[in-house]
């Protein structure tokens, strides 16, 4: 069932691309088609035009023209609209914190860590013993492990252990963890990564804002700290997915693929988590879909010293099932903002080309017949704001 999901997902996504490379075709041939029109747009003629069209009384035909004219400057205007969107986000302020209370707050009794780990034996044993210094509540996921995690755990009896038999995904791992977490009389969870390359004296720089309630969301961001070794491929991945991120919820996320983060139990509480991957964008929108606090703190990331990245095989595979479950999170928690966006821009493109076709035949000749395809545009648009209505009766309620 799994199998036929993804594949069903990807044959979707694929779909979905084509359709928007043929777009982009499209308008780019609608582009330079009026460019043209208005590089030979003549003032007087166009009067002499009218007034010949009052004069046979083809009203129907003028209104058309009107139409078409105040629907290209709406377009106009919402396009320049989400351009300065995006370059408005580019420089929007953040909500980093680069200078921090001099005295942080600890309260190891109300504070829980949650540490997924898969094959990382070498590691594990050390962030143990050093995460007791901040915290009496840690949980460890071994996510089906190979290694000797499961006899290295057995030195901890104090720790909570939750197994997987078979490797689940650290997505599936994270909401195993964190459920359990929220359960504990705890007021904020840590989640650290189990690979060596987050610094445990760093957390509380995270937990503090958390336990005097000043954030429910703080990310440890490693592009606003320091970086010891990345690959270009992996901070260009991280960089532009976080960029996107910013630009969808309207806040500026300097990297929003931390495993280094600090959340309120309540808002654990709150969360629907269901990515199998990966866990980091999801609560993330879902946290500022919910008008939760987010901050940002810069943290230290070391190299990777033993071994490779048991979670990213390749940047490229990161990247496509990290939009997935963006595409996801949009889909469930945001139904008439996923569809209905997609609905209403495929609608008033279909109005748009529908006008071309409709005054081309009086005004001037469109090289290419637009009706076929503004009416697709008209029907998918139609569809997908129903699909919109429909599933919001349906969305999850956080």
């Amino acid at each position: 069932m799994q199998i036929k999901r993804r594949i069903f997902e990807y044959g979707i996504l694929s779909m979905g691309l084509s359709c928007v490379m043929i777009f982009l075709i499209l308008s780019i041939e609608i582009f330079e088609f009026i460019l043209e029109l208005v590089l030979a747009f003549d003032l007087r003629e166009t009067i002499i035009f009218l007034q010949t069209m009052l004069q046979s009384g083809n009203y129907s035909q003028i209104l058309l023209i009107f139409v078409w004219g105040f629907f290209f400057v709406g377009l106009t205007l919402v396009t320049l609209s989400l351009i300065a969107k995006i370059f408005s986000n580019i420089f929007l302020r953040s909500n980093l914190l680069s200078e921090l209370p001099e005295v942080l707050k600890k309260d190891p009794e109300r504070l829980g860590i949650v540490i997924p780990t898969y094959n990382e034996a070498e590691t594990l044993g050390d962030i143990i013993r050093d995460c007791k210094n901040y915290s009496k509540n840690i949980v460890v996921i071994d996510d089906g492990s190979t290694d000797n995690t499961s006899d290295l755990l057995t030195q901890f009896p104090e720790i909570h252990v939750l197994r997987n038999e078979i490797n689940q995904g650290l997505g599936a791992a994270m909401k195993k963890g964190l459920e359990y977490a929220a359960k504990l009389d705890i007021d904020a969870i840590v989640t650290f990564d189990a690979d060596g390359q987050y610094r445990t004296e760093e957390i509380p720089k995270i937990s503090h804002f958390i336990l005097t309630r000043e954030a429910d969301l703080v990310l440890g961001s490693r592009f606003a700290g320091q970086i010891e070794r990345m690959s270009f491929s992996k901070r260009l991945g991280n960089k532009m997915m976080s960029f996107a991120l910013s630009l969808m919820l309207g806040i500026r996320i300097t990297d929003g693929q931390t495993g280094f983060r600090g959340i309120s139990t309540h808002l654990v509480r709150s969360y629907k988590l269901r990515g199998e991957y990966t866990y980091t964008q999801e609560t993330i929108i879902q946290a500022r879909f919910m008008n939760s606090r987010i901050l940002e703190i810069p943290i230290f990331f070391d190299k990777r010293k033993i071994g490779e990245s048991r979670l990213i095989r390749t940047p490229v595979d990161y990247a496509w099932r990290s939009w997935l479950t963006i595409i996801r999170t949009l889909r469930d928690f945001q139904p008439i903002w996923f569809f209905g966006g997609f609905g209403i821009l495929a609608f008033l493109l279909g109005l748009f080309f529908f006008s071309i076709t409709s005054v081309s035949s009086v005004v001037f000749p469109v090289p290419f017949d637009l009706t076929i395809f503004s009416t697709i545009l008209l029907l998918v648009g139609i569809q997908f704001m129903y699909f919109g209505l429909l599933a919001d009766t349906n969305r999850p309620n956080i």
